[in-house]
This record gives structure tokens, sequence and C-alpha cells, in this order.
């Protein structure tokens, strides 16, 4: 059978004549090239044909215009995060490190102290002391005992002890207390940048949902209406060529 010569229309949208079996019915084209085509070609309207080349060339551009459009909205919004989150770029830090270096030697020398006043050893170490001290002014080892009962000058040994110790531990105290207002302080700003990074990642689900998955569902949708318009160019295109 003679293979019949296929009839020349021309096209609404870029004006080149072309075989019949290349132009697509616009009744058949489905949602979205029928909103995609008229936008940017406003003389096509839905009850004119359309050559194939024109209906794939209308969707690559829109699918280019969503990928570009999503990559500027997901770099405008890593800008905005990186401006906001700039001012708390040094909080993660060694608070204790930082302490430990500006110390001072009076600073060292009253934590210090203040470590040992607050210990066991300390403890034992006065216990042994007053015990031999009692010890030698009561016990008749000695002629002339130094502080014999009731240990007037033990009192006073004591008491000058504690004079030199209350200073001492307010001193570490008062460090204690600005070294917890610096944690503080610290641990808010992580909890302010965490609560930061953590409203960003809530940003981009809420554009998953509200952009990148309507435009996913979009162009799966003009993928099976290419493919499908695509199949039945090519049942056109065999039917001409065979006529029965």
């Amino acid at each position: 059978m003679a293979q019949q010569e296929s009839r020349q229309v021309r096209c609404p949208v870029c004006g080149v004549e072309k075989a019949s079996w290349e132009m697509v019915p616009g009744e058949s084209i489905g949602n979205p090239l029928t909103r995609i085509i008229p936008e940017q070609h406003p003389q096509w309207t839905p009850q004119q044909d359309i050559c194939s080349s024109c209906l794939t060339l209308s969707a690559a551009q829109h699918l280019g215009k969503l990928l570009r459009e999503g990559r500027e909205l997901a770099s405008r919004q890593e800008a905005e995060m990186d401006e906001v989150l700039k001012p708390y770029e040094s909080v993660t830090r060694d608070i204790n490190q930082e302490i430990e270096q500006h110390r001072t030697l009076s600073e060292r020398i009253s934590d210090g102290a203040t470590a040992f006043v607050g210990s066991w050893a300390f403890l034992l170490a006065q216990g042994v002391f007053l015990a031999i001290w009692i010890t030698i002014n009561t016990v008749a080892l000695v002629m002339r005992p130094i502080d014999p009962y009731p240990y007037i000058f033990l009192n006073l040994i004591i008491s000058l002890l504690a004079t030199i110790e209350a200073p001492l531990i307010m001193m570490s105290q008062n460090r204690q207390d600005s070294r917890d207002r610096l944690r503080s302080s610290n641990d808010y700003l992580v909890n302010l940048r965490a609560e930061l990074e953590i409203q960003h990642l809530h940003n981009k689900l809420d554009q998953l949902l509200r952009v990148h998955w309507p435009q996913l569902v979009e162009t799966l949708q003009m993928q099976v209406e290419l493919t499908q318009q695509h199949v039945q160019q090519t049942v056109r295109r065999v039917d001409e060529a065979n006529p029965e």
C-alpha cells in the first residue's frame, strides 16, 4: 500500500507549517498545559491546535521557570538565615576554658585556698592540729605550757584563720556567681541559635509543602500529559502513513 503524503497545517504558535500528525488538538490537552501555554503565547486558545514541538517547548520553559524560582527562593532563605545567625556564630565556645585563661594570680590563689578550705584534707588537718595543740597544753609534758586551758591563744589563731578565710570564700563565691552568669548568658545564646535553626528547618518544610510539592505534582502531570500526547501523535502518524 502506497504511503500517502501528510496534510500540512500551520501552527498558530510558531507559525510553521507542520504535518497534520504533528499537530495536537487543543481540546485533548489537559491541565496544567492549557493554563501554561496561554501565559506564554496569548494568541493561542484551547480551541486551536498546536504542534508537538511548541507544546514540548512550552512545558520545558515552564519547568525551567519553576526550577529557577525554586533555586532563587532557596537562595533567599539561606541568605536570610545566614544574616540572622551571623551574630550568634561565636556562641559555641568553651566557657570554662575562657575563664581559666583570663584568671589573675589573686583569683587563682583565692580559688585554690577556697578549694582547700572546703575539702576533707583541710578538715582532717585542722582536727589533727587542734588535737596536738590541746594535748601538748593539757598533759603535763612540759613544765610551762605556752597556751594553758582555756586555750586563749588557740582561740586567737582560729579567729584569725576564720577572718582570713571569710574574704577568700566570698571572693571565690563572687567569681562563681560571675561564672554562672556567663554560662547562663551563653546557654541563652546557644538556645536562641538552636531555636532559629529549628525555625529555619520548619520554614524549609513549609516551603517543600507549599511550593516544591505542588511544583512536583505539576511537573508529573505535565510529563504524563506529554507522554500521552506523544503516544497519540505516534498513533496519528501511523494511521496517516498506513490508511486502511
